[in-house]
């Protein structure tokens, strides 16, 4: 259905590519992100076509082309966020950004 979306993140990227089901594979609406743990990991998976989520304990760690979650950069900063996962949608609007995410 067109007008379902879906959204999520793996860490069973590499298994995912080796069944055929990676980033190339999938319809428009969907959208699964790359769990990284490391800049190693993220570029191996940004190479093979996927999108990646990652996360840092510092704003200042995020790569040039890594989003920064705007949920987690107000939070980390005090204040309080002025959108929600639902409105913000980087993460899930299929253009392939990259994000990373705050421990906090």
């Amino acid at each position: 259905a067109p007008w379902l979306t879906g959204w999520g993140y793996s860490h069973a990227a590499e298994k995912l590519d080796a069944a055929g089901f990676g980033p190339s594979a999938w319809p428009k609406n969907l959208t699964i992100m790359a769990s990284c743990h490391t800049t190693e990991e993220k570029t191996a998976h940004n190479a093979r076509g996927w999108a990646t989520a990652r996360v840092i304990d510092h704003p200042s760690e995020r790569l040039a082309d890594e989003t920064l979650c705007p949920v987690d950069a107000a939070k980390f900063a005090g204040k309080q966020p002025k959108t929600t996962c639902n409105l913000c949608r980087k993460c899930f609007d299929g253009t392939g950004k990259n994000i990373a995410f705050l421990k906090i």
